[in-house]
């Protein structure tokens, strides 16, 4: 009975080798030349550094984008600034004028 479970093990191992041993024949035969292998990892990873090079351009566009966004609202509080700036000065005269008229006014 142990000898016939053995034998049945021996058979069901060597079975298993035959079927492992015809998979691995399998492999080789669908498993690309090293070379081809080797031009597929380099291409794609070519084709990784392009989208990296690709996002970081993309972000320096936005950045170089985003910067003259800002440069141009300074400019507006700039041009804002010097019409109020004006302004003041317009109506700093205008009271200095009405000031006078009150002074000769109480003469």
């Amino acid at each position: 009975s142990t000898l016939g479970k053995s034998q049945d093990r021996i058979a069901e191992t060597a079975s298993q080798g035959k079927t492992l041993e015809a998979q691995i024949q399998d492999l080789r035969a669908t498993a690309l030349p090293r070379e081809e292998a080797n031009t597929l990892v380099q291409g794609l990873m070519e084709l990784q550094d392009q989208r990296v090079s690709k996002r970081l351009d993309t972000a320096e566009q936005r950045g170089k984008s985003d910067q003259r966004a800002a440069v141009e609202a300074v400019s507006r509080v700039e041009e804002r600034v010097a019409v109020m700036s004006e302004e003041v000065v317009r109506q700093t005269a205008e009271l200095s004028t009405i000031k006078q008229q009150c002074a000769d006014l109480a003469l």
